[in-house]
């Protein structure tokens, strides 16, 4: 490669030099612990030609699995033990103990001091994640542009015979302590999202395990991690303050007073500079409000975690959507926070010199979720350099690291592929992949204790090695990987029986324990899910409105003159009217419910695994919520329809009547809570509101007569939300009116067709009396007070439903 710095990025594409087959030792690069501690002269942290490692500039991290010994900065409050050199040369172990400012550190203090967490000391994981293959795509972690040789031979040999599902992470190994702050970096569409969300039990559908502390993990793990998503989301209509303080409330718990929660929220702000708005509605979303900047919400996202003061915080791409000045500060903020004892893993895309700096460890990913390197930053640049990788001089090693791996299309795609297969089968020959498996071998005495690729490409050691790739061709490092994929296998599948063996019933990692009351979360979560709908008024005029113009339509098109005598026009405009407004309640609110309840739920998930919600207390609040908006709702609509459609109607019916609609309102919302919790999509939900609600309309038996209907057909009539209020409004509308017949030009009354055959208004009677209007509809088999009491159990029971889907989703599924 051409040691100018001004090459052209065709020059400085990575490539492999002349294998020689060398065995590199850790020791024979690593650069004395003193100079690890002194700041590095060069103004922009770029590789230089001078420079023997990169990143270790003053960073804080205990290593002693990796041997090696990193010097604290002096504001953090923990101590790290690890072997090494002392200061003065001595071997040894060396402790650093610092502390930081009372101010700072009493909030925190006082707001984990209710807590007791245990100490924090490693976080171990075996994760491969894998989702079912579509057709016509070949299975496994292979790909055109991956031709991964290794699983190739694997899948010759008879490991992982599962075809029909594509590998997204395959076996990522590794271990990090309290501490240590891991940048997780690769290619777009590596895997990166995928393995924070397994590391964080947020998808627990993987192969694998994650051990705290050497123990595998339980419901408190979700209590000491802190995760930022890689998408921001939030309630659009809250302020940030707002915000910051409903999730004090409920996170913090009762032992912290509400003084200390406030003064925690208000440190929150200044730390992640997010004073200035702190008033301000977040914003975003489908909400019409105009609320924070991408960067802004950012930080909003890292806040909210660091209210409880987690132990461990995983956030994914952390520094997307930020500039380069805010993207620094927020590097260094996570930086601090591994200063103080903290675990911080984080993925980054396209980091500056100087926040790439600021991490102590690299996990590279390559394509199809293979692991190219993971270890200290200072092993880094020379790990690449014995496997012929040299990083230009005066250039972004994070950059030069993405592009070791990335597979560009077009003619370099071939090329590129075969180096980064070559790598990830180097790494896992190597002496650093097996110092990374090595706290496998503690809980299986089984396994093989020299790791994957034993005996491959080495000379032995005790130290941490390098391989550096020569005589040995790619299908001997595949066979050898292929092999020790097998061994790892076998090993693996009885860890696994084990630990269902040891688990037990305890196999499923629930949420964490909360640590407010029941009445707490409760009480905010209806407090802004009400802020939502005051604040949110152009969608809660539009909702006003449809139900107000609506029904002016509907009372105007159905106006006529109905008295104590209805004439057979009128029997018919009336019957037309109660199954108008039947079919309209229930549109509108189902399509409601569907239209905006996904969303929302995207929210509720991730603040169910904080610990902020309880499913009963969102729920409920949820439809309190819905119900006092629906119950104005309904006063409106009958007010603005039946007034006009049925002129001297009573105020003991219109009562009545209003107490229909607001029964057909909540079941029509019950009925929505259940298909929105159940698809957890809007289009998937509004796709099945026409198909729910049809059956519904024609089952209601006025369109069509119900012992017509099939018999295999003819329950469904029994779970329309349609037919019970049709029939109840029939009912009380008609009840005490004086139904005749129309009296003919000779004076007989009905003209001779008392029998009801024939139309209205041709002189024939199709409705003698009020029994025959209730045979036209099915109406009769139920009386008014029986029609009421299956409305509102058909509501209830869809509650019921809708809230047991809703806990359903919410636990977690099993970690295999």
């Amino acid at each position: 490669m051409s040691p100018n710095p001004n090459a052209s990025d065709d020059d400085q594409q990575p490539s492999l030099t002349p294998p020689i087959i060398t065995v590199l030792s850790t020791s024979s690069f690593l650069p004395p612990s003193s100079s690890m501690s002194t700041p590095s002269s060069s103004p922009d942290h770029a590789h230089t030609p001078s420079s023997s490692s990169i990143g270790d500039k003053g960073r804080p991290s205990t290593s002693r699995r990796r041997g090696l010994t990193y010097h604290h900065h002096q504001h953090h409050n923990h101590k790290s033990i690890s072997p090494g050199k002392r200061s003065d040369g001595s071997e040894g172990t060396s402790t650093t103990t610092a502390s930081t400012s009372t101010a700072s550190r009493a909030p925190e203090e006082e707001a984990g001091a209710h807590a007791n967490p245990p100490t924090l000391q490693s976080l171990s994981w075996d994760i491969t994640y894998s989702i079912p293959e579509k057709k016509g795509r070949a299975g496994g972690c292979c790909s055109a542009m991956f031709p991964c040789a290794a699983a190739a031979a694997a899948a010759r040999a008879g490991v992982g015979k599962k075809a029909s599902r594509r590998v997204l992470l395959e076996s990522i190994v590794g271990q990090a302590e309290a501490g240590d702050l891991v940048a997780v970096m690769g290619a777009s569409g590596c895997g990166k999202s995928t393995f924070l969300n397994c590391l964080a039990l947020r998808d627990q559908s993987f192969e694998g395990q994650v051990l705290l502390n050497d123990a595998p993990v339980k419901k408190q793990y979700l209590s000491l991690v802190g995760f930022v998503d890689q998408h921001d989301l939030f309630y659009p209509t809250q302020t940030v303050r707002e915000h910051l303080e409903f999730h004090a409330m409920v996170r913090l718990g009762a032992e912290v007073s509400r003084q200390t929660k406030l003064a925690r929220v208000q440190e929150v702000l200044i730390e992640l500079n997010l004073s200035h708005v702190a008033d301000s509605y977040i914003g975003g979303g489908r909400s019409t409000v105009r609320g924070l900047s991408g960067g802004e919400r950012r930080r909003l996202s890292f806040a909210t975690e660091m209210l409880s003061n987690p132990m461990v915080v995983i956030a994914d791409e952390a520094t997307t959507g930020l500039d380069a000045s805010m993207a620094k500060s927020v590097s260094r903020f996570l930086r601090n926070m591994a200063d103080s004892g903290r675990l911080v893993i984080a993925s980054i895309h396209q980091p500056s010199s100087q926040t790439f700096n600021t991490f102590t460890h690299l996990l590279l990913l390559a394509g199809s979720g293979h692991t190219a390197f993971y270890g200290p930053m200072a092993t880094f640049l020379p790990y690449l350099a014995s496997i012929g990788l040299q990083c230009p001089p005066y250039h972004n090693v994070a950059d030069f690291a993405v592009r070791c791996v990335a597979i560009p299309p077009g003619d370099e795609a071939a090329p590129a592929a075969a180096r980064v297969v070559r790598m990830c089968a180097v790494y896992e020959a190597s002496d650093l992949a097996r110092s990374n498996h090595a706290w496998k071998a503690k809980g299986d005495s089984g396994a093989p204790s020299s790791g994957v690729g034993s005996g491959g490409g080495r000379e032995g050691g005790t130290g941490m090695g390098f391989v550096r790739v020569g005589s040995q061709s790619m299908q001997q490092l595949a066979s050898q990987a292929a092999a020790a994929a097998n061994l790892w296998a076998t090993a693996k599948d009885r860890e696994d029986e084990e630990r269902e063996e040891e688990r037990g019933s305890h196999g499923k990692v629930y949420a964490r324990d909360y640590n407010a009351s029941w009445s707490t979360q409760f009480l905010n979560s209806v407090v802004r899910q009400l802020q939502a709908l005051q604040r949110d008024r152009k969608m809660t005029i539009a909702r006003c409105f449809v139900g107000v113009g609506t029904g002016l339509v509907i009372g105007l098109a159905f106006r006529g003159p109905k008295g104590q005598e209805f004439a057979q026009s009128g029997i018919t405009d009336t019957l037309g009217l109660m199954l108008t407004s039947a079919i309209f309640l229930l549109i509108t609110n189902f399509f409601q419910v569907a239209f905006t309840l996904p969303g929302e739920l995207q929210v509720f998930f991730r603040e169910r695994m904080a610990g902020v919600n309880r499913v009963s207390t969102y729920y409920v609040g949820h439809v309190v919520q819905n119900f006092v908006f629906l119950f104005f709702w309904s006063l409106a609509f009958c007010f603005a329809t039946f007034p006009l459609a049925l002129p001297g109607l009573g105020w003991v019916k219109w009562a009545t009547i209003f107490g229909i609609v607001c029964l057909s309102n909540a079941a029509s919302t019950a009925l929505g809570y259940v298909v929105a919790v159940a698809t957890r999509n809007e289009a998937v939900a509004l796709a099945l509101v026409p198909t729910v609600s049809l059956p519904m309309a024609l089952f209601a038996g006025f369109l069509v007569e119900l012992r017509t209907v099939p018999v295999f057909l003819r329950w469904l009539q029994h779970l329309s939300i349609v037919k019970y209020t049709l029939h109840a409004l029939i009912l009380v509308t008609f009840e005490g009116q004086d139904i005749r017949c129309p009296v003919s030009a000779s004076g007989e009354e009905g003209g001779g067709e008392r029998r009801g055959e024939g139309f209205p208004g041709g002189g024939r009677c199709i409705y003698p009396s009020l029994e025959s209007v209730l045979q036209r509809v099915s109406a009769g088999e139920h009386t008014l007070r029986e029609n009421l009491v299956i409305l509102g159990g058909l509501g209830a029971g869809l509650l019921v439903l809708g809230y047991l889907i809703l806990a359903r989703h919410a636990v977690t599924v099993k970690v295999r």
